[in-house]
C-alpha cells in the first residue's frame, strides 16, 4: 500500500510539472506562429530588414532551446505511462500535438528567414546596381564639367565616348528599373520606401546627366561649325578653334569690312549677294549668344558691335 501511495505521489507530481511545462511550451508556440503568420502574411511587415532576421534567427535559437524542454516532457510523459496504466493514448496525443506545433513553427521561421534574406540579398544588389550607375554618371558629370578646358579633338573624343556608354548605362537603367519594381512589389509599401527613392533619384540624375552629354554635343557640333571665320576678303578661311564668342567678335569685324567696302564701291551687288547670308548668319548668331551667360561689359560690346553692323548692312541694302 505505501509503495501504491508513493506511486501515486510521484504520478501527481509528474503530471503537473509535466502540464506546467507543456502549458508554457503551448502558449509560447502558439504565440510565436500567430506572429510569424502575421508577419508573413501582412503587408508592409518589413520596415527595419535587419531587426526582422535577427528576430527570426532568435526564434530558431529559441527553437533549439524548446526542442530540450521538449524532451524533457517526452520523458516525464514516459515516467507516467509507466507509473499510470491507460494513460499512454492520452499523453501521447498530448505530446503528438507538442511536436506538431514544434515542427510547423520551426518550418515557418526557416521559411520567413529565407525570405528576409533572400529579400536583403535582393536589395543588396539593387543598390550594387544602382551604386555602379551612380558612379559613372558623376564621372560623366565631371568629365562634362571641365571638358571646355580640352582641345576642340579631346572634346570630340570624350563625348563620342560618352555617348556610346550612354547607351549600356540605359540599358543598365532599364534593367534596374524592373527590378525595382518587383522589390516594390514583393514586400508591399515597406519595400516601396526603401526603394522608391532611391530609384527617383537614379532616374533624375540619369535624365540630367543624358541631358548634359546631348547638349554638349550641340555645342560642340556648333563650335566646330564656328572654327571656320570669314576673311578680310568675305571669304571663309579657318582660323582654329576660337570660343563662340571670340569666333563671333571676329566675324562681326570682318563683316564690318565686308559692308564698309561696299559701302564705297556700290557697283559690286553681285558680289554683295553672295556674302548677304554670311551677314545675316553672324547677326543671328549674335543675337543667340547674347541671351548666353556672359560678362555684362562684354555683352554690351557685342550689342554695340551687332547694332554697328546692322546699321552698316541696312544702308548697303538701300
Amino acid at each position: 500500500v505505501t509503495e501504491g501511495k508513493q506511486d501515486l505521489e510521484r504520478a501527481s507530481q509528474l503530471s503537473r510539472k509535466m502540464k506546467k511545462e507543456a502549458t508554457v511550451l503551448s502558449e509560447w508556440l502558439s504565440a510565436t506562429e500567430a506572429e510569424l503568420v502575421q508577419k508573413s502574411t501582412s503587408e508592409g511587415v518589413i520596415g527595419d530588414l535587419d531587426t526582422e532576421i535577427s528576430w527570426a534567427k532568435s526564434i530558431l535559437k529559441d527553437l533549439e532551446k524548446r526542442k530540450a524542454d521538449l524532451n524533457a516532457i517526452t520523458e516525464s510523459s514516459a515516467a507516467l505511462q509507466h507509473l499510470v496504466s491507460d494513460s499512454e493514448s492520452v499523453l501521447e496525443e498530448n505530446l503528438c500535438t507538442l511536436n506538431a506545433g514544434w515542427s510547423r513553427v520551426r518550418t515557418w521561421t526557416e521559411d520567413w528567414c529565407n525570405t528576409l534574406l533572400n529579400h536583403q540579398n535582393q536589395l543588396e544588389i539593387f543598390d550594387g546596381h544602382v551604386a555602379h550607375i551612380s558612379t559613372w554618371l558623376y564621372q560623366a558629370e565631371a568629365l562634362l564639367d571641365e571638358i571646355e578646358k580640352k582641345p576642340a579633338s579631346k572634346q570630340e573624343e570624350i563625348v563620342k565616348r560618352l555617348l556610346s556608354e550612354l547607351d549600356d548605362v540605359n540599358l543598365q537603367v532599364e534593367n534596374v528599373r524592373e527590378q525595382a519594381i518587383v522589390l516594390m512589389n514583393a514586400r508591399g509599401s515597406a519595400s516601396r520606401e526603401l526603394v522608391e527613392p532611391k530609384l527617383a533619384e537614379l532616374n533624375r540624375n540619369f535624365e540630367k546627366v543624358s541631358q548634359h552629354i546631348n547638349s554638349t554635343q550641340m555645342l560642340i557640333g556648333q563650335d566646330s561649325s564656328s572654327y571656320q571665320c570669314f576673311g578680310p576678303a568675305g571669304t571663309v578661311e579657318g582660323t582654329g578653334p576660337f570660343s563662340d564668342l571670340e569666333s563671333l567678335e571676329n566675324d562681326i569685324e570682318n563683316m564690318l569690312k565686308v559692308v564698309d567696302k561696299h559701302l564705297d564701291s556700290s557697283n559690286d551687288e553681285e558680289k554683295m549677294d553672295e556674302e548677304r547670308t554670311q551677314i545675316e548668319d553672324v547677326l543671328r548668331r549674335g543675337e543667340h549668344l547674347l541671351h548666353e551667360p556672359m560678362e555684362d561689359s562684354k555683352r554690351e560690346k557685342i550689342r554695340l558691335q551687332l547694332l554697328l553692323l546692322h546699321t552698316r548692312y541696312n544702308k548697303v541694302k538701300v
